[in-house]
Parts: C-alpha cells; structure tokens; sequence
C-alpha cells in the first residue's frame, strides 16, 4: 500500500494570491484546520493552519535585549480585533508556511505513517512530479485506513 491509497484526492486548497479571509472562510465552511496553497497550475507553494492564524491575532511581545545589563520588552498593544481586521486582509503566503512537508504519491504507507508520527504531524501534501498537489492524507485517513485493512481483518 502506498500514500495514493489512503489520500485523500479532493482536497480544500486555497490559491497563493488569495487573502486570509478566503481561508477563513473555507476553514469554517469545511470545518477544516488547515490546508494547501498551491498556484494556479496546483503546484504547492505551502500550507496555511489555523496554528499559524492565532499566531498572528495573539498577543505579541517581544524580548529585546541590549546588553547584558539591560533589556527591555515590547509588548503589542493593538487589540485582538484591530488584528483581526488586519490579518484577514492579508495574502495569504503573509503567514502560511512556505517550507512544507510532502509525501510522493508512491511512498509506502508505513513511512507515511512514520512521517507523521516522528514529526508530529497532523497532515500531510501528498503530490505528483513536480511539486503537483495531488491529496492529503491527515492522521485519521491513517487511522481509518489502518483499521480498514487490518482490524476488520482479524476480527473475520
């Protein structure tokens, strides 16, 4: 078994020039956390979360240190909503992840499987040649799929 037989294939995607107001919206209509950027040939060019999204709204400080004497700590005094407003308008590469984790369509299923373990994963871009979306796989598609052809299995 390979990832192309636990993906996936119609994934909610969201194209690399829109804004964080079209993820949200596909993020509540979907009821999804998460998902591909491609370009509009479905090449990946990232991965948007709802993670990366409360980064951006939560309170930011930061810690600035001057010398070993002195520091001092800038705290972000822009209310949740004022951020609110500025982050759904927003392109979305803004604050996507550029760097994502991918799987080959023909990558045995137990090194999927590995892969989402060790790196604690929730999903992962399965893609063709080239970088092409080709699905997702999240770790319930794994635990779904592990229990299709195992557990069932056994019990008959």
């Amino acid at each position: 078994m390979k990832a192309s037989d636990i993906m996936v294939s119609q994934v909610v995607k969201v194209l690399e020039g829109d804004t964080i107001r079209t993820v949200l919206e596909k993020f509540v209509t979907h009821r999804i956390g998460g998902m591909p950027v491609v370009n509009h040939c479905n090449q990946i060019k990232g991965y948007i979360s709802d993670g990366d999204i409360m980064r951006a709204v939560g309170c930011q400080t930061k810690v600035v240190i001057a010398s070993p004497f002195f520091s001092s700590i800038w705290h972000d005094t822009q209310t949740m909503e004022d951020k609110y407003r500025d982050v759904i308008a927003a392109n979305v590469m803004d604050i996507a992840t550029r760097r994502v984790v991918t799987v080959h369509v023909d990558l045995p299923a137990d090194e999927v499987a590995t892969i989402l373990g060790r790196r604690h994963l929730k999903k992962v871009i399965v893609e063709k040649n080239d970088g092409y979306l080709a699905g997702i796989i999240s770790r319930g598609d794994m635990v779904r799929f592990l229990n299709d052809q195992y557990l069932h299995k056994r019990l008959s």
